[in-house]
């Protein structure tokens, strides 16, 4: 699949048990207007790293996690920052419920 709407639409798409996120195209990467003002939030609350890298744990986070170890997956994607970021990506997005509710609670 090559896009969010793509994974989203996958009638399986719940039942993954995980997804690989990977820039595939031209380089350098060229982040979209959506996908900096994504890193934007992330690097504000605290992401560091290459901006294409902090986007791609982005657009993992906005993937389905598994519930009984989605804290450590999102811990393991950087965290808080980067669940700020995806919200930011994909606000109405299938996962962002599950993300709203996790940085409550870590908060």
């Amino acid at each position: 699949m090559s896009s969010l709407p793509e994974v989203w639409a996958n009638t399986q798409y719940k039942k993954f048990a995980d997804v690989r996120v990977a820039y595939v195209g031209p380089q350098p990467q060229v982040l979209e207007a959506e996908e900096n003002a994504a890193v934007n939030v992330a690097v504000e609350a605290g992401a560091s790293g290459a901006r294409a890298d902090i986007c791609l744990a982005i657009v993992k986070a906005c993937t389905r996690s598994n519930p009984p170890t989605i804290s450590t997956a999102l811990y393991g994607l950087g965290g808080a920052p980067i669940v700020k970021g995806a919200l930011t990506l994909a606000p109405m997005a299938p996962q962002s419920a599950v993300l709203t509710k996790w940085l409550k609670e870590v908060a």
